[in-house]
Protein backbone atom coordinates (compact mmCIF):
# COMPACT_ATOMS: atom_id res chain seq x y z
CA UNK A 1 0.00 0.00 0.00
CA UNK A 2 1.44 3.50 -1.14
CA UNK A 3 1.72 5.67 2.31
CA UNK A 4 -0.11 8.52 2.82
CA UNK A 5 -0.57 11.58 5.01
CA UNK A 6 -3.34 11.82 7.38
CA UNK A 7 -5.69 13.67 5.80
CA UNK A 8 -5.57 11.82 2.44
CA UNK A 9 -6.40 8.90 4.63
CA UNK A 10 -9.44 10.87 6.09
CA UNK A 11 -10.08 11.18 2.21
CA UNK A 12 -9.84 7.91 1.26
CA UNK A 13 -12.60 6.54 4.15
CA UNK A 14 -15.09 8.85 3.51
CA UNK A 15 -14.57 7.91 -0.35
CA UNK A 16 -15.23 4.34 0.93
CA UNK A 17 -18.32 4.93 3.14
CA UNK A 18 -20.25 8.11 1.19
CA UNK A 19 -19.29 7.08 -2.21
CA UNK A 20 -17.19 10.75 -2.59
CA UNK A 21 -14.99 13.23 -0.38
CA UNK A 22 -16.85 15.57 2.19
CA UNK A 23 -13.51 18.24 2.50
CA UNK A 24 -10.64 18.26 4.68
CA UNK A 25 -10.47 16.45 8.18
CA UNK A 26 -9.45 19.69 10.21
CA UNK A 27 -12.88 20.68 9.44
CA UNK A 28 -14.41 18.11 11.26
CA UNK A 29 -12.15 18.29 14.30
CA UNK A 30 -15.30 19.26 16.78
CA UNK A 31 -17.49 16.58 15.49
CA UNK A 32 -14.82 13.54 15.48
CA UNK A 33 -13.52 14.46 19.31
CA UNK A 34 -17.31 13.95 20.45
CA UNK A 35 -17.07 10.52 20.68
CA UNK A 36 -14.02 10.30 23.41
CA UNK A 37 -14.81 8.85 26.56
CA UNK A 38 -11.46 9.95 28.06
CA UNK A 39 -10.33 13.38 26.44
CA UNK A 40 -7.02 14.24 24.97
CA UNK A 41 -5.98 17.46 27.03
CA UNK A 42 -3.05 19.56 26.50
CA UNK A 43 -1.15 20.97 29.05
CA UNK A 44 2.39 22.64 29.14
CA UNK A 45 5.68 20.83 30.01
CA UNK A 46 7.11 22.08 33.73
CA UNK A 47 10.41 21.98 32.38
CA UNK A 48 10.58 23.48 29.11
CA UNK A 49 7.40 24.63 28.34
CA UNK A 50 6.47 22.92 25.67
CA UNK A 51 3.17 21.06 25.09
CA UNK A 52 2.33 17.90 26.52
CA UNK A 53 -0.75 15.97 25.69
CA UNK A 54 -2.46 13.76 28.07
CA UNK A 55 -4.89 11.11 27.60
CA UNK A 56 -7.09 11.71 30.76
CA UNK A 57 -8.46 13.96 32.58
CA UNK A 58 -8.17 12.34 36.04
CA UNK A 59 -5.27 14.30 37.12
CA UNK A 60 -5.42 16.97 39.46
CA UNK A 61 -5.66 20.45 38.05
CA UNK A 62 -2.37 22.65 38.02
CA UNK A 63 0.04 19.08 38.45
CA UNK A 64 3.12 19.38 36.77
CA UNK A 65 3.66 17.46 33.71
CA UNK A 66 6.35 16.60 31.61
CA UNK A 67 7.22 15.34 28.35
CA UNK A 68 8.36 11.53 27.95
CA UNK A 69 11.24 12.79 26.05
CA UNK A 70 12.22 15.02 28.67
CA UNK A 71 12.60 12.20 31.34
CA UNK A 72 16.20 11.98 32.21
CA UNK A 73 17.66 7.85 31.04
CA UNK A 74 18.84 6.35 34.40
CA UNK A 75 18.35 9.59 36.35
CA UNK A 76 15.73 10.52 39.34
CA UNK A 77 12.84 12.12 38.09
CA UNK A 78 13.17 15.07 40.72
CA UNK A 79 11.29 18.83 40.68
CA UNK A 80 11.63 20.26 37.70
CA UNK A 81 10.42 24.13 37.45
CA UNK A 82 11.10 26.98 34.65
CA UNK A 83 12.64 30.07 36.71
CA UNK A 84 12.25 32.84 33.59
CA UNK A 85 9.46 32.99 31.08
CA UNK A 86 11.37 32.01 28.22
CA UNK A 87 12.74 28.47 29.76
CA UNK A 88 16.17 29.60 28.98
CA UNK A 89 16.93 27.87 32.16
CA UNK A 90 16.21 25.23 33.94
CA UNK A 91 16.62 23.94 38.18
CA UNK A 92 16.63 20.72 39.00
CA UNK A 93 16.11 19.88 42.72
CA UNK A 94 17.12 16.23 43.44
CA UNK A 95 15.96 14.95 47.30
CA UNK A 96 17.90 11.67 47.14
CA UNK A 97 15.91 8.90 49.64
CA UNK A 98 19.54 7.51 50.24
CA UNK A 99 20.55 10.50 51.50
CA UNK A 100 17.31 10.98 54.14
CA UNK A 101 18.08 9.36 57.07
CA UNK A 102 15.18 7.23 58.58
CA UNK A 103 15.12 9.40 61.17
CA UNK A 104 13.96 12.48 58.97
CA UNK A 105 10.75 10.47 58.27
CA UNK A 106 8.83 10.79 60.89
CA UNK A 107 5.37 9.52 59.38
CA UNK A 108 3.47 9.46 56.72
CA UNK A 109 3.20 13.22 55.80
CA UNK A 110 6.65 13.98 56.45
CA UNK A 111 7.76 11.72 53.26
CA UNK A 112 5.62 13.29 51.24
CA UNK A 113 6.47 16.76 52.04
CA UNK A 114 9.67 15.25 51.28
CA UNK A 115 9.04 14.12 47.90
CA UNK A 116 5.94 16.31 46.87
CA UNK A 117 8.17 18.40 44.49
CA UNK A 118 9.10 14.87 42.34
CA UNK A 119 5.63 14.14 41.32
CA UNK A 120 5.66 14.39 37.08
CA UNK A 121 3.21 13.08 35.23
CA UNK A 122 4.31 11.91 31.81
CA UNK A 123 2.43 13.22 28.13
CA UNK A 124 3.66 12.66 24.75
CA UNK A 125 4.33 8.98 25.41
CA UNK A 126 5.35 6.51 22.44
CA UNK A 127 6.51 3.54 22.83
CA UNK A 128 7.73 0.82 20.17
CA UNK A 129 8.33 1.74 17.00
CA UNK A 130 5.99 4.71 15.66
CA UNK A 131 6.09 7.28 12.58
CA UNK A 132 4.28 10.44 11.54
CA UNK A 133 2.67 10.83 15.11
CA UNK A 134 1.38 14.47 15.78
CA UNK A 135 -0.75 15.52 19.26
CA UNK A 136 -0.67 12.03 20.40
CA UNK A 137 -0.07 10.27 24.02
CA UNK A 138 0.36 6.95 24.85
CA UNK A 139 0.70 5.17 21.61
CA UNK A 140 2.57 2.16 20.56
CA UNK A 141 3.93 0.95 17.41
CA UNK A 142 1.56 2.38 15.47
CA UNK A 143 1.97 5.11 12.28
CA UNK A 144 0.50 8.37 10.86
CA UNK A 145 -1.86 8.65 14.10
CA UNK A 146 -3.01 12.44 14.93
CA UNK A 147 -5.09 13.73 17.87
CA UNK A 148 -5.08 10.88 19.73
CA UNK A 149 -4.39 8.04 22.57
CA UNK A 150 -4.12 5.11 23.38
CA UNK A 151 -3.13 3.65 20.02
CA UNK A 152 -1.87 0.23 20.20
CA UNK A 153 -0.73 -1.70 16.46
CA UNK A 154 -2.34 0.97 14.44
CA UNK A 155 -2.35 3.13 11.32
CA UNK A 156 -4.11 5.87 10.24
CA UNK A 157 -5.68 7.10 13.10
CA UNK A 158 -6.94 10.63 14.19
CA UNK A 159 -9.64 12.11 16.74
CA UNK A 160 -9.45 8.68 18.54
CA UNK A 161 -8.95 6.41 21.67
CA UNK A 162 -8.11 3.22 22.69
CA UNK A 163 -7.55 1.79 19.31
CA UNK A 164 -5.91 -1.42 19.40
CA UNK A 165 -5.09 -5.06 17.04
CA UNK A 166 -4.01 -3.74 13.52
CA UNK A 167 -6.79 -1.35 12.81
CA UNK A 168 -6.61 1.29 10.20
CA UNK A 169 -8.40 4.76 8.75
CA UNK A 170 -10.13 5.14 11.84
CA UNK A 171 -11.95 8.70 12.74
CA UNK A 172 -13.55 9.93 15.49
CA UNK A 173 -14.08 6.47 16.85
CA UNK A 174 -13.59 4.50 20.50
CA UNK A 175 -12.81 1.34 21.88
CA UNK A 176 -12.15 -0.97 19.06
CA UNK A 177 -10.29 -3.66 18.16
CA UNK A 178 -9.27 -5.35 14.81
CA UNK A 179 -11.63 -2.79 12.18
CA UNK A 180 -10.74 -0.66 9.37
CA UNK A 181 -12.24 2.30 7.36
CA UNK A 182 -14.76 3.69 10.26
CA UNK A 183 -16.06 6.88 10.71
CA UNK A 184 -18.05 8.38 14.17
CA UNK A 185 -18.07 4.32 16.06
CA UNK A 186 -17.93 3.50 19.47
CA UNK A 187 -17.19 0.05 20.90
CA UNK A 188 -16.66 -2.81 18.03
CA UNK A 189 -14.39 -5.65 16.73
CA UNK A 190 -13.84 -6.88 13.13
CA UNK A 191 -16.01 -3.61 12.00
CA UNK A 192 -15.05 -2.59 8.60
CA UNK A 193 -16.56 0.12 6.25
CA UNK A 194 -19.04 1.97 8.59
CA UNK A 195 -20.47 5.07 10.04
CA UNK A 196 -21.66 6.47 13.05
CA UNK A 197 -22.32 3.22 14.79
CA UNK A 198 -22.59 1.69 18.48
CA UNK A 199 -22.24 -1.98 19.84
CA UNK A 200 -22.10 -3.29 16.16
CA UNK A 201 -19.49 -5.78 15.98
CA UNK A 202 -18.31 -8.40 13.28
CA UNK A 203 -20.18 -6.66 10.41
CA UNK A 204 -19.34 -4.88 6.98
CA UNK A 205 -21.11 -1.69 5.36
CA UNK A 206 -22.87 -0.71 8.23
CA UNK A 207 -24.39 3.00 8.31
CA UNK A 208 -26.17 4.59 11.86
CA UNK A 209 -26.48 1.06 13.75
CA UNK A 210 -26.49 0.40 17.15
CA UNK A 211 -26.47 -2.81 18.87
CA UNK A 212 -25.84 -5.00 15.60
CA UNK A 213 -23.86 -7.91 15.43
CA UNK A 214 -22.97 -10.60 12.58
CA UNK A 215 -24.69 -7.98 9.57
CA UNK A 216 -24.25 -6.55 6.51
CA UNK A 217 -25.24 -3.84 4.57
CA UNK A 218 -27.90 -2.50 7.25
CA UNK A 219 -28.29 1.57 7.77
CA UNK A 220 -30.65 3.39 10.29
CA UNK A 221 -30.98 -0.30 12.28
CA UNK A 222 -31.17 -1.48 15.84
CA UNK A 223 -30.88 -4.70 17.72
CA UNK A 224 -30.10 -6.83 14.86
CA UNK A 225 -28.16 -10.16 14.60
CA UNK A 226 -27.61 -12.03 11.33
CA UNK A 227 -29.48 -9.52 8.94
CA UNK A 228 -28.62 -7.71 5.30
CA UNK A 229 -30.26 -5.07 3.23
CA UNK A 230 -32.36 -3.66 5.99
CA UNK A 231 -33.07 -0.12 6.33
CA UNK A 232 -34.79 1.46 10.03
CA UNK A 233 -34.50 -2.70 10.22
CA UNK A 234 -37.11 -3.47 7.28
CA UNK A 235 -36.07 -6.12 5.05
CA UNK A 236 -35.49 -4.88 1.26
CA UNK A 237 -35.04 -6.67 -1.88
CA UNK A 238 -30.98 -6.12 -2.40
CA UNK A 239 -31.62 -4.05 -5.81
CA UNK A 240 -33.76 -1.49 -3.69
CA UNK A 241 -31.52 -1.41 -0.58
CA UNK A 242 -28.00 -0.42 -2.83
CA UNK A 243 -30.25 2.17 -4.74
CA UNK A 244 -32.09 4.04 -1.75
CA UNK A 245 -28.28 3.04 -0.29
CA UNK A 246 -27.11 5.51 -2.84
CA UNK A 247 -29.64 8.34 -2.72
CA UNK A 248 -29.13 8.30 1.61
CA UNK A 249 -25.14 8.59 1.02
CA UNK A 250 -25.81 11.42 -0.91
CA UNK A 251 -28.08 13.57 1.08
CA UNK A 252 -25.74 12.59 4.29
CA UNK A 253 -22.47 14.15 2.04
CA UNK A 254 -24.74 17.44 1.41
CA UNK A 255 -25.57 17.66 5.04
CA UNK A 256 -21.99 16.88 6.52
CA UNK A 257 -20.78 18.91 3.56
CA UNK A 258 -23.20 21.97 4.82
CA UNK A 259 -22.84 21.13 8.46
CA UNK A 260 -19.42 19.72 9.43
CA UNK A 261 -21.58 17.23 11.03
CA UNK A 262 -24.39 14.72 11.18
CA UNK A 263 -27.26 13.54 14.02
CA UNK A 264 -25.90 10.74 16.69
CA UNK A 265 -27.19 7.27 16.79
CA UNK A 266 -27.72 8.28 20.60
CA UNK A 267 -29.58 11.32 19.05
CA UNK A 268 -32.90 10.05 20.26
CA UNK A 269 -34.36 11.37 23.56
CA UNK A 270 -37.39 11.86 23.92
CA UNK A 271 -39.59 9.25 26.79
CA UNK A 272 -41.76 7.43 24.75
CA UNK A 273 -45.52 7.62 25.53
CA UNK A 274 -47.42 4.62 26.98
CA UNK A 275 -49.28 4.61 23.74
CA UNK A 276 -46.14 4.32 21.97
CA UNK A 277 -45.59 1.38 24.07
CA UNK A 278 -48.43 -0.64 23.53
CA UNK A 279 -48.25 0.20 20.00
CA UNK A 280 -45.01 -1.33 19.99
CA UNK A 281 -45.89 -4.41 22.31
CA UNK A 282 -49.58 -4.94 22.34
CA UNK A 283 -51.19 -6.23 25.40
CA UNK A 284 -50.71 -10.38 24.90
CA UNK A 285 -47.74 -10.24 22.55
CA UNK A 286 -45.39 -12.80 22.82
CA UNK A 287 -42.84 -9.95 22.57
CA UNK A 288 -44.56 -8.60 25.95
CA UNK A 289 -45.03 -12.31 27.37
CA UNK A 290 -41.03 -12.40 27.21
CA UNK A 291 -39.95 -9.13 28.46
CA UNK A 292 -42.25 -9.59 31.64
CA UNK A 293 -40.48 -13.14 32.44
CA UNK A 294 -36.94 -14.16 33.63
CA UNK A 295 -35.65 -13.82 37.31
CA UNK A 296 -32.46 -12.77 38.25
CA UNK A 297 -30.12 -16.46 38.92
CA UNK A 298 -29.15 -15.87 42.95
CA UNK A 299 -25.52 -14.10 43.62
CA UNK A 300 -23.37 -15.54 45.80
CA UNK A 301 -20.89 -12.89 47.26
CA UNK A 302 -18.95 -15.30 49.25
CA UNK A 303 -15.79 -15.96 46.76
CA UNK A 304 -15.60 -11.61 45.99
CA UNK A 305 -15.72 -11.31 49.95
CA UNK A 306 -12.64 -13.38 50.30
CA UNK A 307 -10.90 -12.22 47.51
CA UNK A 308 -11.00 -8.80 48.51
CA UNK A 309 -9.99 -9.62 52.37
CA UNK A 310 -6.91 -11.63 50.66
CA UNK A 311 -5.92 -8.97 48.56
CA UNK A 312 -6.02 -6.16 51.24
CA UNK A 313 -3.53 -8.86 53.32
CA UNK A 314 -1.67 -9.05 50.15
CA UNK A 315 -1.02 -5.50 50.30
CA UNK A 316 -0.82 -3.81 53.71
CA UNK A 317 -0.79 -6.66 55.76
CA UNK A 318 -3.91 -6.85 57.17
CA UNK A 319 -7.65 -8.41 55.87
CA UNK A 320 -10.25 -6.22 55.56
CA UNK A 321 -14.00 -7.57 55.56
CA UNK A 322 -16.89 -6.72 54.25
CA UNK A 323 -15.97 -5.09 50.63
CA UNK A 324 -18.96 -2.31 50.74
CA UNK A 325 -18.02 -0.66 53.66
CA UNK A 326 -15.53 0.56 51.40
CA UNK A 327 -16.99 1.68 48.34
CA UNK A 328 -16.45 5.64 48.95
CA UNK A 329 -12.81 4.42 49.04
CA UNK A 330 -12.97 2.04 46.27
CA UNK A 331 -15.29 4.09 44.16
CA UNK A 332 -13.26 7.63 43.80
CA UNK A 333 -12.10 7.32 40.35
CA UNK A 334 -14.76 4.86 38.69
CA UNK A 335 -17.69 4.76 36.89
CA UNK A 336 -20.85 4.30 38.82
CA UNK A 337 -23.03 1.03 38.00
CA UNK A 338 -26.71 2.12 38.97
CA UNK A 339 -29.90 0.37 38.48
CA UNK A 340 -33.09 1.35 36.40
CA UNK A 341 -36.33 0.11 35.52
CA UNK A 342 -36.67 0.73 31.65
CA UNK A 343 -39.92 1.86 29.82
CA UNK A 344 -41.12 -1.86 29.68
CA UNK A 345 -41.21 -2.40 33.34
CA UNK A 346 -37.61 -4.23 33.70
CA UNK A 347 -34.68 -4.23 35.91
CA UNK A 348 -31.10 -3.36 34.60
CA UNK A 349 -27.17 -2.03 35.05
CA UNK A 350 -26.46 0.58 33.78
CA UNK A 351 -23.19 2.78 33.70
CA UNK A 352 -21.81 6.25 32.13
CA UNK A 353 -18.35 4.63 31.21
CA UNK A 354 -17.90 4.58 27.15
CA UNK A 355 -20.82 5.30 25.84
CA UNK A 356 -23.13 5.21 28.63
CA UNK A 357 -23.32 9.29 29.52
CA UNK A 358 -24.58 9.35 25.26
CA UNK A 359 -28.08 7.34 25.98
CA UNK A 360 -31.03 8.98 27.12
CA UNK A 361 -32.19 6.76 29.96
CA UNK A 362 -35.80 7.03 29.13
CA UNK A 363 -34.73 4.66 26.04
CA UNK A 364 -32.31 2.51 28.07
CA UNK A 365 -33.72 -1.17 27.83
CA UNK A 366 -32.44 -4.92 28.70
CA UNK A 367 -30.93 -7.03 26.67
CA UNK A 368 -33.82 -9.22 26.08
CA UNK A 369 -36.30 -6.61 25.34
CA UNK A 370 -33.17 -5.10 22.76
CA UNK A 371 -33.75 -8.39 20.72
CA UNK A 372 -37.37 -8.06 21.26
CA UNK A 373 -37.68 -4.44 19.66
CA UNK A 374 -34.87 -5.74 16.77
CA UNK A 375 -37.61 -7.61 15.27
CA UNK A 376 -39.48 -4.26 14.64
CA UNK A 377 -39.03 -1.83 11.52
CA UNK A 378 -40.39 1.88 10.71
CA UNK A 379 -42.52 0.34 8.28
CA UNK A 380 -43.88 0.83 5.11
CA UNK A 381 -44.30 4.29 3.17
CA UNK A 382 -41.70 6.61 4.38
CA UNK A 383 -40.90 8.02 1.12
CA UNK A 384 -37.15 7.06 1.26
CA UNK A 385 -35.41 10.88 2.58
CA UNK A 386 -33.03 10.98 5.31
CA UNK A 387 -35.21 13.07 6.69
CA UNK A 388 -38.29 11.17 6.98
CA UNK A 389 -36.22 8.30 8.10
CA UNK A 390 -34.54 9.71 10.68
CA UNK A 391 -37.96 10.97 11.90
CA UNK A 392 -39.38 7.34 11.99
CA UNK A 393 -36.23 6.29 13.86
CA UNK A 394 -38.24 6.94 17.32
CA UNK A 395 -39.84 3.37 16.85
CA UNK A 396 -37.46 1.73 17.22
CA UNK A 397 -34.57 3.62 18.56
CA UNK A 398 -33.60 1.70 21.96
CA UNK A 399 -30.57 0.89 23.68
CA UNK A 400 -29.36 -1.95 25.96
CA UNK A 401 -28.36 -0.89 29.41
CA UNK A 402 -25.27 -3.43 28.99
CA UNK A 403 -24.64 -6.72 27.24
CA UNK A 404 -23.63 -10.19 28.19
CA UNK A 405 -21.84 -12.59 25.98
CA UNK A 406 -19.47 -15.01 26.59
CA UNK A 407 -19.60 -17.68 29.68
CA UNK A 408 -20.84 -15.59 32.51
CA UNK A 409 -21.51 -16.71 36.02
CA UNK A 410 -22.38 -15.36 39.50
CA UNK A 411 -22.04 -11.93 38.72
CA UNK A 412 -24.18 -9.09 40.06
CA UNK A 413 -24.40 -5.44 38.92
CA UNK A 414 -22.10 -5.58 35.98
CA UNK A 415 -23.63 -4.20 32.58
CA UNK A 416 -21.31 -5.55 30.16
CA UNK A 417 -19.82 -8.70 31.30
CA UNK A 418 -17.83 -11.21 28.67
CA UNK A 419 -16.91 -14.64 29.87
CA UNK A 420 -16.60 -13.25 33.52
CA UNK A 421 -17.29 -14.89 36.68
CA UNK A 422 -17.93 -13.32 40.26
CA UNK A 423 -17.94 -9.55 39.59
CA UNK A 424 -19.68 -6.95 41.28
CA UNK A 425 -20.50 -3.59 40.19
CA UNK A 426 -17.86 -3.30 37.28
CA UNK A 427 -19.31 -1.38 34.21
CA UNK A 428 -17.03 -3.81 31.77
CA UNK A 429 -15.89 -7.11 33.11
CA UNK A 430 -14.44 -9.18 30.04
CA UNK A 431 -12.32 -12.63 31.13
CA UNK A 432 -11.94 -10.97 34.45
CA UNK A 433 -12.73 -12.88 37.94
CA UNK A 434 -13.65 -12.06 41.66
CA UNK A 435 -13.09 -7.67 40.59
CA UNK A 436 -15.46 -5.36 41.89
CA UNK A 437 -15.51 -1.38 41.66
CA UNK A 438 -14.28 -1.43 38.47
CA UNK A 439 -15.18 0.55 35.51
CA UNK A 440 -13.11 -1.76 33.02
CA UNK A 441 -11.62 -4.79 33.40
CA UNK A 442 -9.78 -7.46 31.02
CA UNK A 443 -8.06 -10.55 31.57
CA UNK A 444 -7.86 -9.62 35.10
CA UNK A 445 -8.39 -11.06 38.64
CA UNK A 446 -9.07 -9.77 42.37
CA UNK A 447 -8.80 -6.11 41.02
CA UNK A 448 -10.38 -3.78 43.00
CA UNK A 449 -11.64 -0.08 42.58
CA UNK A 450 -9.44 0.66 38.84
CA UNK A 451 -10.35 2.85 36.30
CA UNK A 452 -9.86 2.62 32.84
CA UNK A 453 -8.43 -0.68 31.30
CA UNK A 454 -6.86 -2.45 34.05
CA UNK A 455 -5.56 -5.62 31.86
CA UNK A 456 -3.97 -8.37 32.86
CA UNK A 457 -3.31 -7.89 36.68
CA UNK A 458 -4.13 -9.74 39.58
CA UNK A 459 -4.58 -8.40 43.51
CA UNK A 460 -4.37 -4.62 42.96
CA UNK A 461 -6.35 -2.24 44.13
CA UNK A 462 -7.26 1.09 43.02
CA UNK A 463 -4.90 0.88 39.83
CA UNK A 464 -5.84 3.03 36.44
CA UNK A 465 -4.56 2.08 33.12
CA UNK A 466 -2.08 -0.38 33.66
CA UNK A 467 -1.07 -3.98 32.42
CA UNK A 468 0.76 -6.78 34.87
CA UNK A 469 0.34 -5.45 37.74
CA UNK A 470 0.50 -8.08 41.40
CA UNK A 471 -0.19 -7.03 44.49
CA UNK A 472 -0.17 -3.34 43.86
CA UNK A 473 -1.88 -0.22 44.66
CA UNK A 474 -2.69 3.49 43.64
CA UNK A 475 -0.84 2.71 40.27
CA UNK A 476 -1.20 4.79 37.04
CA UNK A 477 -0.03 4.02 33.43
CA UNK A 478 2.43 1.52 34.61
CA UNK A 479 2.92 -1.97 33.75
CA UNK A 480 4.90 -5.15 34.65
CA UNK A 481 5.44 -4.25 38.48
CA UNK A 482 5.34 -6.02 41.74
CA UNK A 483 4.29 -4.89 45.11
CA UNK A 484 4.30 -1.29 44.48
CA UNK A 485 2.15 1.62 45.51
CA UNK A 486 1.87 5.59 44.02
CA UNK A 487 3.68 5.10 40.77
CA UNK A 488 3.19 6.60 38.04
CA UNK A 489 4.55 5.47 34.28
CA UNK A 490 6.56 2.88 35.55
CA UNK A 491 7.79 0.15 33.92
CA UNK A 492 9.08 -3.26 35.70
CA UNK A 493 9.12 -2.28 39.56
CA UNK A 494 9.36 -4.54 42.13
CA UNK A 495 9.13 -3.29 45.81
CA UNK A 496 8.89 0.55 44.94
CA UNK A 497 6.73 3.24 46.23
CA UNK A 498 6.03 7.16 45.21
CA UNK A 499 7.88 6.39 41.84
CA UNK A 500 7.39 8.40 38.80
CA UNK A 501 8.86 7.99 35.30
CA UNK A 502 10.76 5.30 35.85
CA UNK A 503 12.42 1.54 34.60
CA UNK A 504 13.61 -1.33 36.07
CA UNK A 505 14.17 -0.60 40.32
CA UNK A 506 13.71 -2.63 43.63
CA UNK A 507 13.30 -1.29 46.51
CA UNK A 508 13.30 2.36 45.75
CA UNK A 509 11.08 5.37 47.08
CA UNK A 510 10.79 8.90 45.15
CA UNK A 511 12.87 6.46 42.33
CA UNK A 512 16.06 6.13 44.46
CA UNK A 513 16.88 2.75 45.53
CA UNK A 514 17.34 2.61 48.98
CA UNK A 515 17.79 -1.24 50.26
CA UNK A 516 15.98 -3.62 51.08
CA UNK A 517 16.03 -2.77 54.94
CA UNK A 518 15.37 0.88 55.06
CA UNK A 519 12.84 0.24 51.91
CA UNK A 520 10.81 -2.64 54.56
CA UNK A 521 11.00 -0.25 57.56
CA UNK A 522 9.54 3.25 55.36
CA UNK A 523 6.67 0.87 54.01
CA UNK A 524 5.58 -0.44 57.39
CA UNK A 525 5.36 3.49 58.42
CA UNK A 526 3.26 3.91 54.98
CA UNK A 527 0.94 1.49 55.59
CA UNK A 528 0.21 1.98 59.00
CA UNK A 529 -0.76 5.82 57.89
CA UNK A 530 -2.71 4.50 55.24
CA UNK A 531 -4.50 2.37 57.90
CA UNK A 532 -5.30 4.72 60.01
CA UNK A 533 -6.65 7.26 57.41
CA UNK A 534 -8.76 4.60 55.77
CA UNK A 535 -10.10 3.52 59.13
CA UNK A 536 -10.99 7.09 60.24
CA UNK A 537 -12.01 9.06 56.81
CA UNK A 538 -13.02 5.75 54.91
CA UNK A 539 -10.31 6.81 52.42
CA UNK A 540 -6.88 7.62 52.39
CA UNK A 541 -7.12 11.73 51.50
CA UNK A 542 -4.85 11.79 48.19
CA UNK A 543 -4.17 9.01 45.67
CA UNK A 544 -1.86 8.54 43.09
CA UNK A 545 -4.22 10.95 40.56
CA UNK A 546 -3.59 14.20 42.91
CA UNK A 547 -0.16 13.68 44.46
CA UNK A 548 1.11 16.00 41.50
CA UNK A 549 -0.70 19.05 43.27
CA UNK A 550 0.97 18.19 46.58
CA UNK A 551 1.70 21.03 49.07
CA UNK A 552 4.32 20.41 51.97
CA UNK A 553 3.02 21.99 55.27
CA UNK A 554 3.85 25.70 55.20
CA UNK A 555 4.00 26.11 52.14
Amino acid sequence: MVKMDINSAWKQTCKVIFGEEIGDLVDFAPYLREYHYSPLVKGKSAISGKDVWIGTNRYCKGARLISQDEIGAGKPTAAYNNPDAQGKALAVSVKSMAALSINDVKDLDSLLDSLGETFCYSGNKVFGTCSSLENVDNCSDSHFVSNSHTVVSSKYVAYSAFIRQNSEFIFGSCTLINSSHLIRVLGTDSLVRSFECSWTTKSSDMFFTSHCRDCTECMFSFNLRSKKYRIGNLELERGKYLGLKKKLCAETVQHMKKHKSFPSVFGFSSKPSLNSMKDIFPAGSAGKAVMKTGTAPAWDKTGLETAFSETTKLIFGKELKGIDNYSKFLSERTDRVYGLTTPFGSKAFHSHYFRGGRVSETRLVSLEEALELGKLDIGPGWGGSLAQILERLERIAFYPAGMSEGNNHNNYAVPVQYTATDCYMVSDSTFSKKCAYCTHTQNCESVFGSGVLMMESSFCLRCHDCVRLNACTDMDGSKNCHRCMFCHNCEGLSDCMFCFNAKNLRYAIGNVEVGREKYEKIRAMVLAGLLKRLEKTGTFGFDICNLGCHKPKGK
